[in-house]
């Protein structure tokens, strides 16, 4: 919902998105996005709706008394959204989403829900718009249903009408003309949220200048921002929205985004009108948590803003998304600097800020957007695309792979390939943790290994690494074992000695276990223990002698990483 503060009377509505547990769902429902970086954890109708053609239909409504009446026309109204609002998402996602706006007629209803129930019966198409003649500015809108099954979830398509997915969105008569209130509302039809501080106060959902979808500031001037929502400097111009929307939508590749995962990242991030790297992102400590950085240079749409800099917002994905579908209407998504009505998550040239161990310095403008640097290692494991087809997304280590496959620790069996229940060889373990020495900013000896058993082995050069780290001595006999499995009691050694090497200290506190009093691991089961990298097989034994597989050594990885991090 959105509405027109202090320079409108606005009518405020709320509109509940309808998600239900359902076995059904329209016919041409696919499941929920195709987010190869899982960051909308099944984020739901946004790519649904936002590749291809949109067509709305458009009802003018009579709800109000016969004194509160708009003199606008059918004809008139059509013409103005084809002429402002499709224009505008044409150019922010690049061609791959167009809405055109058609007639449809008039239809008369008590309230303003009624009224778009109204014309929500009466829609072939795939969208919606009813506006009401009555003078009240603001709206209300959503994409409509949600049918939960298990882990997954089907919406609606740009091929369902709007009367069977209930998408569409009302705007009062107040709005006509007002073009960033109707582009607010088609953005909460492809399931966009609200970006606002959150903090108290009457405008919290619309304090975020820098987000279509929550840009109403203060008009006083007590501040300095800009409201884009009818605004003392301008006519309700429409601005961008947050790089995280046009990502769910299918409007941002993945070779447009930055992962910060090491130290030394320096990066151009463009404006939401160019070519290149739209967005960067940085991790928190809580996997549901991250943090998004993007350029908005006075350029295009943002050209009515008063400051040009790179923004920097918080996604939360644990606040009301349930585990593990997060609804898109329901991520909440805010600056990362959280203040009512003020701009302190905008960077300017010359300045920094710092999130979770990573400094953010903004150090020249370039033609498109921002020359930044990222100073820093984050804590938590790095966010990255699991793109392996034979990965159950259900998987305790689902997300663990995906961090080390951004982190280059694992390329994977294959490009699309992973084997996670495949055990690991003793040569793949040499890989993975040479791999992983190099990605925490050390190098390796270029030495060769003395062992006569590894010619030809694509490791060979790995387990001269760890040869050199003393994290490994081979298996006796001038031979290092190169197709032997690992055992869980030799994970731990080689983890164990690595943490070692790393020159931190290894605690000797009893484990749990009852089953490794024989192991010759225990001080290492002991060490990746108090570490958390272990959690045993259950939580009273740790199963020394059996094989680890490679879905648990990508987790192993992916824990070694963050507690190195500490």
């Amino acid at each position: 919902m959105m509405g027109l503060l202090r320079k409108f009377n606005a009518l405020f509505v709320s509109v509940v998105v309808v998600a239900v547990v359902a076995s059904a769902a329209p016919a041409s429902a696919a499941a929920g996005d195709p987010d190869p970086l899982s960051l909308l954890r099944g984020g739901g109708a946004a790519e649904q709706f936002g590749l291809g053609g949109d067509v709305t239909t458009v009802w003018i409504c009579n709800s109000g008394t016969a004194a509160d009446i708009q003199t606008f026309t059918l004809t008139d109204v059509v013409a103005w959204a084809n002429s402002t609002i499709s224009p505008y998402f044409s150019t922010i996602s690049r061609g791959r989403y167009s809405n055109t706006f058609v007639g449809g007629g008039i239809v008369s209803a008590s309230n303003p829900n009624a009224c778009l129930a109204a014309g929500r019966v009466a829609t072939s198409t795939s969208n919606v718009m009813v506006i009401d003649r009555t003078s009240a500015a603001g709206g209300f809108g959503g994409s409509g249903l949600a049918y939960y099954s298990g882990n997954s979830m089907t919406t609606g398509s740009l091929a369902d009408p709007a009367s069977s997915t209930s998408r569409g969105f009302w705007l009062g008569g107040g709005s006509y003309g007002l073009p960033s209130i109707g582009a607010h509302e088609v953005g909460h039809t492809l399931a966009w949220p609200h970006s606002g501080s959150g903090a108290t106060g009457s405008v919290a959902p619309y304090d975020n200048q820098y987000d279509i979808m929550s840009g109403a500031g203060t008009d006083s001037g007590n501040s300095g921002v800009y409201d884009n929502f009818c605004g003392s400097l301008g006519p309700c111009e429409v601005t961008h929205t947050m790089a995280i929307n046009r990502y769910a939508s299918g409007w941002v590749d993945l070779d447009q985004i930055e992962i910060v995962a090491r130290k030394g990242i320096v990066s151009d991030l463009n404006g939401p009108e160019a070519a290149g790297k739209q967005m960067a992102l940085i991790p928190s400590p809580d996997p549901l948590v991250y943090y998004t950085v993007e350029a908005r240079p006075n350029t295009g749409y943002d050209a009515v803003l008063p400051f040009g800099g790179v923004v920097v917002h918080t996604v939360d994905l644990t606040a009301a998304c349930s585990t593990p579908i997060c609804w898109g209407a329901a991520r909440r998504q805010h600056p990362a600097v959280s203040a009512i009505d003020n701009a302190n998550h905008l960077i300017g040239v010359g300045s920094s800020l710092t999130l979770n161990g990573v400094t953010i310095t903004v150090t020249a403008a370039t033609a498109s957007g921002y020359n930044v640097s990222f100073t820093g290692t984050p804590t938590g494991c790095a966010m990255g695309p699991n793109p392996f087809t034979d990965f159950d997304a259900n998987s305790f280590a689902f997300a663990s792979v995906g961090c080390i496959r951004v982190l280059g620790i694992t390329t994977g069996t294959s490009a699309t390939t992973y084997s996670p229940k495949a055990s690991v060889t003793r040569e793949q373990m040499a890989a993975f943790l040479a791999r992983l020495w190099r990605a925490l900013g050390n190098t390796c000896s270029s030495t060769p290994a003395p062992f006569s058993d590894l010619a030809g082995s694509f490791a060979a050069a790995d387990v001269a690494c760890i040869y050199d780290l003393k994290v490994t001595s081979g298996l006796g006999l001038g031979t290092y074992g190169t197709a032997a499995l690992v055992t869980r009691e030799q994970m731990a050694a080689f983890l164990g000695r690595l943490w070692t090497a790393l020159g931190k200290t290894c605690s000797t506190a009893p484990t749990p276990f009852t089953d490794i009093s024989d192991s010759f691991a225990v001080p290492d089961i002991s060490c990746i223990y108090a570490i958390g990298i272990t959690k045993g097989a259950t939580a009273t034994t740790y199963n020394p002698k059996g094989n680890v597989n490679r879905e648990e050594m990508g987790a192993f990885l992916a824990r070694f990483w963050d507690a190195a991090l500490i």
